[in-house]
C-alpha cells in the first residue's frame, strides 16, 4: 500500500515538473515612445496564447505620457500570456516594482525568473525595444554640445550657434546604447557586453536570442554573445513600429511545438517576411560558427594592413556594399564581393573568398527586400580618412579584442585625404566659379567656397551629398553682400538648399564640417523638371475633422506605419500602407522621422513624400496626430490630421490635414489655422509644401521656407490625364546561375490601358547598388521582340529597371517601371530570382 502511495505520488509530482518544449521569453522594454506597440505585441501573442508544449512569458515595463489604455500603468510587470481574442490585455501580469530595464541584472533576474518558473526543452529570448547594433553614440552628442555652450558663452550666441545646440540636443534625445533603453531611469540602456554579461553563467543555454529591435544583425553583436546562445535573429536594416509578427510566428510554434530551433528560427524569418510583403530585412545565423567567420575576418584585416594595396580599391569595395540607415553598418557580403574578391593581389583575393565561404556557412536563413539588398549580416566600415570610433576598443567589444578589425578601421581613418583641383578656396573672397552641373569626389578639408551666377528664371536647387558618418558636412547660400539667404544642417547623407525662380544674380555656395568635420561631398546644381505626374491647384477648404478617427502615439521626430485601407496610386506605383510622420508629411519610403525639411525634389531621404507643412513639429506637445478613413468604395478618402501641434521652438500649435482620395488618386492638402503666434515660423515660413517621387527626380514644389499659406485655404494635387502601360513579366533565361560574362536574355510583355505601346522607347539599365543609389553602367533600347541580351562583367547584385511608355514625350523618370534583382555569382544559399510577373505597381518575386 505504501508503495503505491509513493507511486502515485511520484508521478504526480513529474507530471507537475515535466518541461515544456519551448518557453519563449520577451524582455519587452516599454518604458519609452514605443508603450503603445508594446501593447499591441502583447495582444498579438494573446491572439495564440500558451499551451501545454509552448509557455510565453513576458516582461513588460511601461511609461506614463504615451498609452493610457489597459489601466495606464507604469511599473514593471511579467507573467505568462494567456490566449484572448480582445484588444485588452487579458494575462495576469504581476507588478515587481519599477525595473531599469537597461540593467543587465534585471535581464538576467528575468531569464532567471523564466527558466526556474516555466522549463522547457528549448529557450527563446527575444530583447524588444529600440536598437542600435553595437555601439553607443550619446558621449560624442554630450561632448559636442558641451563644446558649443562653451563657444556660445565666450563669442556670445548667434543663429548658427543656436541650430548646432539645437541640433544637438535632438541628437542626444535620440541617441541610443545598442539595444533596450529605459526613459524613466535616466535614458539607461544595455550594450551589447552588458548583454552577454547578463547571460553568461545561465542554468541552461539560450537556443535562440533574437533582437526585436533596429540594426542588431551585425558581426561585432554576434561575436559578442556567440557563448551564450546557439542561434541569433536580427535585422540589418530599421526595423518597422510593428516589428516581429508574434501572431503568425507562435500561431506556427504552437501548432508544431517539437521544431528544432534551427526551425524555429527559419519561421521567424520567413514569417517576418511575408508581413512585410517581401520587404524589410531579417536573419537567422548560427553562433557556432561566427568564430571562424570572425577568423577569417581578422585575417583579411592583417592582409589589407600589410599588403601593398591602392586604398581607393577599399573606397569602392566599401562603397558597392550598401548601408543600412547608419552609413558605417555596411554589408558584410557585399564588402567581400567584387573588387576585393576578384583582387589582383592573391592574397587579398583568396582571403576574400575565403571570408565569404565563411559567411555563407555562418547564415541558417536570410530575408531581405529587393531595395535593402541585405546578405544577412553588417560590420561597422568607415569611409577613408573617416573619424575612428572611439568606442570600438577592446574594453567595449569582444570582436575588437580578438581581431585587427578596430586596427583596419583606425589605419582607414589615418588616410591623408589629398586636396581637390579647387583648392584654395577657403574663404568668401577666394570662392571658385562654377557653372550649374555635378561636381564629383570634392574634399572638404577646411572651408570649401563657390560662386555661382543664376541668369533665368527657373528655381535652383543645390546640394551636397556625403557619408554623414564619415563627417557631417553643412551647406549656406549667401548673396553676393553676404547675406545668408539659406542654410542646411540636417543628420543626414544630403544638405540642399533653395534659390527662388524669379532670384537672379551673383550666389555663394559655403560647405564645411560640423565641429571641424573633413569629407568627400559631391555637389551638384540644377533647376527640377517640370512635374509630368501632377498638377496643382488652390481650391476652396472643405475641412473634414478626423480627432474622432485613431489617435496616433508619437513622440518628437517619430512616425507610425499605417493601412491606407484601400489601394492608392503615387507616382504611378500603388500603395496599401504609408508612414505618418510627426514632423508634417507622409512617405511611402523608409524615413519617416526627418525634422530637417528639404526643397523638393531631391535625391535624398525622405523621398517618395507628400509634405502638407514639413518642419520640426511636436505634436507630443499638442493634441497629436489623428487619422480616418471614410466613405465607401470604390470613392473611400483616408484623412490625416495633425491638430493643434507646435513647433519644436513654439508653444502655440497649427492645425492642418492630408486626405488621399480613392479611384483618382487625388490629394488634398487643407489648412485650418496655421500660425504659431511667431514670425519665424507662421503661414509656413520655415516649411517644405510639396510632393516628391520615389526617386527624388521630380516632384511639385508649392513653397519652400516662405510664408505662402493662408487659413481656411485649400491645396489640391491631380494626377495629370495619361494612359499608363502596365509590365505584366519580366523573365530571364540564363540557367540557374548567373555569372561573369556568360549572356543574360530578358524578355518583357505589357499591356496598354490606353494608347498603342510604343515599343522603340522600352529601356533597361543596370548597375551595381552604390552608396547613393544605382550606378547605370549602360541604358538600350528593347528589340522588336521584346527582347535584349546583357553581358555583366563581374560579380555583384544588378538591379534591372525596364521602363515602358505609350507617350514618346514622357521623361524616363517619370515612366512606369519594373524592376527585377540579378545576383551574379551570388551566394548559394540565396534563392534564384528567375522571373518578375508583376503590374508595375506591385512586383511579386517568383523563385
Amino acid at each position: 500500500m505504501f508503495l503505491f502511495q509513493f507511486l502515485i505520488i511520484l508521478l504526480i509530482n513529474s507530471g507537475h515538473c515535466q518541461a515544456a518544449e519551448w518557453t519563449f521569453m520577451v524582455y519587452l522594454d516599454g518604458d519609452n515612445n514605443l508603450e503603445g506597440a508594446g501593447v499591441d505585441d502583447i495582444n498579438e501573442m494573446e491572439m495564440v496564447g500558451s499551451t501545454p508544449e509552448v509557455n510565453i512569458i513576458v516582461q513588460f515595463d511601461r511609461i506614463e505620457g504615451y498609452d493610457i489604455s489597459n489601466g495606464d500603468w507604469s511599473d514593471t510587470r511579467r507573467g505568462k500570456i494567456i490566449f484572448d481574442t480582445s484588444n485588452t490585455i487579458a494575462s495576469e501580469l504581476v507588478s515587481i516594482g519599477e525595473k531599469n530595464m537597461g540593467d543587465p541584472e534585471t535581464l538576467r533576474e528575468f531569464v532567471s525568473w523564466g527558466m526556474n518558473q516555466f522549463p522547457a526543452n528549448h529557450y527563446i529570448l527575444v530583447l524588444w525595444n529600440h536598437g542600435d547594433g553595437w555601439h553607443t553614440r550619446i558621449n560624442q552628442y554630450i561632448q559636442g554640445l558641451a563644446n558649443v555652450k562653451e563657444k556660445i558663452e565666450k563669442e556670445g550666441s548667434t543663429p548658427q550657434l543656436q541650430r548646432e545646440a539645437l541640433q544637438l540636443s535632438k541628437k542626444i534625445a535620440l541617441a541610443t546604447k545598442a539595444v533596450c533603453w529605459d526613459d524613466t531611469d535616466g535614458g539607461d540602456a544595455l550594450t551589447i557586453k552588458e548583454c552577454r554579461e547578463a547571460l553568461e553563467g545561465l542554468t541552461s543555454k539560450i537556443d535562440i536570442i533574437g533582437f526585436d529591435a533596429c540594426l542588431m544583425g551585425m558581426i561585432e553583436v554576434a561575436y559578442e554573445i556567440k557563448d551564450v546562445g546557439e542561434i541569433m535573429i536580427a535585422s540589418e536594416q530599421l526595423e518597422p513600429d510593428d516589428g516581429w509578427p508574434y501572431d503568425s510566428i507562435l500561431s506556427d510554434l504552437i501548432s508544431t511545438p517539437f521544431m528544432s530551433p534551427e526551425e524555429l528560427s527559419k519561421t521567424v524569418v520567413s514569417q517576418y517576411g511575408s508581413f512585410y510583403g517581401g520587404e524589410e530585412t531579417q536573419s537567422a545565423l548560427s553562433l557556432e560558427k561566427v568564430p571562424l567567420l570572425a577568423e577569417k575576418i581578422d585575417n583579411l584585416a592583417a592582409i589589407l594592413l600589410t599588403e601593398t594595396l591602392d586604398w581607393e580599391v577599399i573606397l569602392t569595395a566599401r562603397n558597392n556594399a550598401g548601408h543600412f540607415f547608419e552609413p558605417d553598418y555596411r554589408n558584410l557580403l557585399g564588402f567581400l564581393n567584387s573588387p576585393l574578391n576578384l583582387a589582383e593581389n592573391e592574397a587579398i583575393k583568396q582571403s576574400a573568398i575565403q571570408t565569404q565561404e565563411a559567411f555563407e556557412e555562418t547564415i541558417i536563413e536570410n530575408h531581405s527586400g529587393p531595395e535593402e539588398g541585405a546578405n544577412g549580416l553588417s560590420i561597422q566600415l568607415i569611409e577613408l580618412g573617416g573619424d575612428f570610433p572611439f568606442d570600438y576598443n577592446d574594453s567595449n567589444l569582444s570582436f575588437a579584442q580578438d581581431t585587427q578589425w578596430d586596427e583596419f578601421l583606425l589605419a582607414l581613418s589615418e588616410y591623408q585625404l589629398p586636396d581637390d583641383q579647387y583648392e584654395e578656396n577657403d574663404s568668401f573672397y577666394e570662392a571658385w566659379p562654377l557653372t550649374q552641373g555635378e561636381y564629383q569626389s570634392l574634399r572638404c578639408q577646411d572651408d570649401d567656397w563657390f560662386k555661382l551666377t543664376k541668369n533665368d528664371n527657373e528655381p535652383l536647387i543645390i546640394t551636397i551629398s556625403f557619408n554623414h558618418s564619415a563627417g557631417d558636412l553643412d551647406l549656406e547660400i549667401y548673396d553676393n553682400e553676404k547675406n545668408l539667404l539659406d542654410l542646411s544642417d540636417s543628420t543626414s547623407d544630403l544638405e540642399s538648399v533653395y534659390i527662388e525662380p524669379e532670384a537672379t544674380g551673383e550666389y555663394f555656395i559655403h560647405v564645411y564640417g560640423y565641429n571641424g568635420a573633413t569629407n568627400l561631398y559631391d555637389l551638384s546644381m540644377y533647376s527640377p523638371l517640370p512635374d509630368n505626374f501632377y498638377t496643382c491647384n488652390t481650391i476652396t477648404s472643405n475641412w473634414i475633422d478626423a480627432t474622432d478617427g485613431i489617435y496616433l502615439e508619437m513622440g518628437d521626430d517619430d512616425y507610425s506605419s499605417v493601412a491606407i485601407g484601400f489601394e492608392f496610386q503615387f507616382y504611378g506605383i500603388t500603395y496599401t500602407g504609408v508612414k505618418i510622420s510627426s514632423n508634417g508629411y507622409l512617405t511611402f519610403g523608409y524615413v519617416g522621422d526627418e525634422y530637417a525639411n528639404q526643397p523638393l525634389p531631391v535625391p535624398g531621404e525622405p523621398s517618395n513624400l507628400i509634405a502638407p507643412f514639413w518642419d520640426d513639429l511636436s505634436p507630443n506637445n499638442g493634441n497629436g496626430v489623428f487619422y480616418k478613413v471614410i466613405g465607401e468604395a470604390p470613392e473611400r478618402k483616408m484623412v490625416i490630421q495633425w491638430d493643434d501641434v507646435p513647433h519644436f521652438n513654439t508653444v502655440e500649435g497649427i492645425t492642418f490635414e492630408v486626405i488621399l482620395h480613392e479611384k483618382t488618386n487625388e490629394i488634398t492638402f487643407q489648412y485650418k489655422d496655421i500660425s504659431f503666434n511667431d514670425l519665424e515660423y507662421d503661414k509656413g515660413k520655415s516649411a517644405t509644401i510639396g510632393i516628391e517621387n520615389i526617386s527624388g527626380t521630380a516632384g511639385t514644389l508649392y513653397s519652400y521656407k516662405k510664408a505662402s499659406l493662408s487659413e481656411g485655404e485649400a491645396l489640391h494635387f491631380s494626377p495629370r490625364e495619361s494612359s499608363y502601360v502596365n509590365i505584366t513579366e519580366i523573365s530571364i533565361e540564363n540557367g540557374e546561375v548567373f555569372q561573369p560574362n556568360l549572356p543574360v536574355k530578358l524578355q518583357i510583355n505589357a499591356i496598354s490601358q490606353g494608347n498603342s505601346i510604343f515599343y522603340q522607347y522600352w529601356l533597361v539599365g543596370w548597375g551595381g547598388a552604390s552608396q547613393y543609389g544605382i550606378e547605370w553602367s549602360l541604358i538600350r533600347d528593347f528589340l522588336s521582340d521584346n527582347t535584349c541580351t546583357w553581358t555583366p562583367e563581374n560579380n555583384g547584385h544588378y538591379l534591372v529597371l525596364a521602363y515602358v511608355t505609350d507617350d514618346p514625350l514622357l521623361p524616363v523618370d517619370s515612366r512606369p517601371f519594373a524592376a527585377i534583382s540579378i545576383p551574379v555569382g551570388k551566394p548559394s544559399y540565396h534563392p534564384h530570382l528567375v522571373s518578375l510577373k508583376a503590374d508595375i505597381s506591385n512586383p511579386q518575386y517568383v523563385s
